[in-house]
């Protein structure tokens, strides 16, 4: 049995990776890692294909390598292997799929201790000539790889060769999904791999895999001149959220991406931060770009982006319910669209994220959770019912109720962040009514933190002022400054 096999080699590194991220293991927190996506616009060579990326998951400079995470387990653990070389030739009837064997794939059994593949896929294609592709398929302890072949005489000839390793996906930081150790390989299976109906070109396939023990994997390629050229890869913290859907009816898919944080206390759980990025073909470009962005909005003259302004800006700062209602207004008076690309793609992405939130809110959680819930919604009168739902005193005790123990640094650093973006907008909208629930919020938060912090007591003092008819803030108030009296 080989020391450094796949079993034994996985049990090393995560065993490795979690004496350095302890921390972040014993809290159940995933590794502070990214999983946002690559998108790929240069022509591989035989057998590998290159790509950087940039924070917003798009390219960088040309040859720019992804930032890597150390991995502990490094020096002690020989190189990963490489992908598998697929066989040149393949003798085989046009209707008939090759296995594993044919193909050179070994296979994982008890005598190679779990190290080798599965089994092998096989796609037919129509378009634009001949061709099929073949893949390594399952959990492995190595890349896997994907092969371009194309009908020659009474059997097939291999055209190109991906190998679907970190020279494909990105390595490092961009490459881990939440919780899993760094060097696993993305797998696909046989049902996972299919053409891309109404794609850019005329041989666009998608790939859907797994990653790790919990991650999903993503791969959109085309092929052009006899050659695979990935045009977008992605490792997903949960499977499935890239999604290919036809947004604007123009018959051509657009990438969705559910950027949702699914792990804001743990993956377990169950509270959630939605977010989405949409991204469209730009056969210009060669390259995905993103669409439905504020900063697209903001980039149209005053008057051509008026309908969508209200909703885009309570979007911005994160009260997500408003927005949902400001958006109703705005298609209410434009119920044929806006005419405008921009304010189309704007106004999906802001339904999409507004409904997702609202439905996250509606999730039964920990007490701690549905706040965070109510917070990420904008919902700040359902905000305000929880805190009134307590008693004044224990809110400002030295054991709060609301709070999640073990979490509460994260629940304070959310709140803050979003009492931030809430505060912003109010400042330049100075007749918003739920002002003064943000300051109790913030007021309270920052107490639990510190008591008798004098910033935390004038923020409920606010509170209390822009709240007149509320006896519960100035009673919150009375008890915080009482507390600095004594």
């Amino acid at each position: 049995m080989h020391p450094f096999s796949s079993p034994r080699r996985s049990a090393i590194r995560a065993l490795l990776l979690a004496l350095a991220l302890a921390p972040q293991v014993l809290s159940c927190r995933p590794p502070e890692v990214s999983t946002t996506a690559t998108a790929i616009d240069a022509a591989p060579v035989s057998g590998a294909a290159s790509a950087g990326s940039g924070p917003s998951g798009m390219p960088t400079a040309a040859g720019a390598e992804a930032a890597e995470t150390p991995d502990p387990s490094a020096a002690l653990l020989p190189p990963d292997p490489p992908a598998p070389t697929l066989a040149e030739t393949l003798a085989l009837a046009p209707d008939a799929a090759p296995d594993a064997a044919l193909l050179g794939l070994p296979l994982a059994s008890d005598e190679t201790d779990g190290l080798g593949f599965a089994g092998a896929g096989w796609l037919a294609l129509d378009q634009p000539e001949a061709r099929a592709l073949a893949w390594s398929t399952g959990p492995a302890g190595m890349p896997h790889a994907l092969a371009l072949y194309a009908r020659q005489g009474e059997g097939w000839r291999k055209l190109d060769q991906l190998s679907l390793d970190e020279r494909l996906l990105p390595t490092g930081e961009a490459a881990s999904a939440p919780g899993e150790p760094a060097g696993a390989f993305p797998f696909f299976l046989e049902q996972d791999v299919g053409p891309v109906a109404g794609g850019p070109g005329p041989a666009w396939i998608v790939l859907r895999g797994g990653w790790g023990a919990n991650g999903g994997a993503f791969l959109l390629l085309d092929i052009a001149e006899d050659r695979l050229q990935p045009r977008f890869a992605r490792l997903e913290a949960f499977p499935g959220s890239t999604t290919l859907e036809d947004l604007d009816g123009d018959g051509r898919p657009e990438l969705v991406l559910d950027e949702t944080d699914g792990y804001v206390f743990c993956r377990a759980c169950g509270v959630a931060e939605a977010a989405f990025r949409f991204l469209t073909w730009d056969a210009g470009a060669d390259a995905f770009l993103p669409v439905g962005t504020i900063e697209a909005l903001r980039a149209l003259p005053a008057a051509r982006s008026a309908p969508l302004a209200p909703a885009s800006r309570l979007a911005e700062a994160g009260l997500w319910k408003d927005a949902l209602a400001a958006l109703d207004r705005a298609e209410a008076e434009a119920p044929d669209g806006f005419g405008e690309p921009t304010l189309d793609a704007h106004a999906r992405w802001i339904r999409r994220t507004a409904e997702a939130r609202a439905e996250i809110a509606t999730r039964e959680v920990s007490p701690a959770g549905r706040l965070l819930h109510a917070v990420f919604y904008g919902d700040y009168a359902a905000v305000l019912a929880m805190l009134r739902a307590e008693d004044p005193a224990a809110l400002l005790s030295g054991a709060p109720p609301l709070l999640e123990p073990g979490w509460e640094s994260e629940l304070r650093a959310r709140i803050e962040t979003a009492t931030d973006a809430a505060l912003a907008y109010a400042e330049a909208e100075p007749g918003w009514a739920e002002s003064g629930i943000v300051h109790l919020l913030r007021g309270w938060s920052r107490w639990t933190a510190q008591p008798g912090d004098p910033v935390a007591r004038d923020a409920l003092e606010l509170a209390a002022e822009q709240l007149p008819d509320e006896a519960f803030a100035r009673a919150l108030a009375d008890r915080a400054a009482g507390h600095a009296d004594g």
